[in-house]
């Protein structure tokens, strides 16, 4: 997020999350971990949107 920062601020950041389809065995992400870094990102980005939670 800082990286993207430095390029503007104003740069929009979609943070999805992952689910299992079609014979995969890992687990979907935990949204405690969309949330955590969905707060780490907005500490730098004016724009940032977590996704399919």
């Amino acid at each position: 997020a800082r990286w993207l920062a430095a390029l503007s601020p104003d740069l929009p950041l979609h943070i999805s999350r992952y689910f299992p389809r079609h014979r995969m065995q890992t687990p979907p992400t935990p949204i405690a971990t969309i949330d955590a870094l969905t707060a780490v990102a907005a500490r730098h980005l004016r724009h940032v949107h977590r996704g399919n939670c």
